[in-house]
């Protein structure tokens, strides 16, 4: 079911925007600005991933 979607997703989407967004150019950010972008939304995910695996005790307490 899955890849039906994608396949119709994929052939419905406008191949100039395709273009485009496969290839942005120029954004204006330099590399250390995606860089950091990129390091803090792993750091991001991986403190989500402590916090619900209960490393972080930040949220309350859920009985199992």
């Amino acid at each position: 079911m899955f890849s039906a979607l994608l396949l119709v997703t994929m052939l419905a989407v406008d191949p100039g925007l395709a273009q485009e967004r496969a290839n942005p150019g120029a954004t204006g950010q330099d590399a250390n600005e995606r860089f950091g972008t990129g390091f803090l939304f792993l750091v991001a995910v991986g403190f989500a991933g402590m916090d619900v695996a209960g490393y972080t005790n930040r949220t309350p307490c859920r009985s199992r």
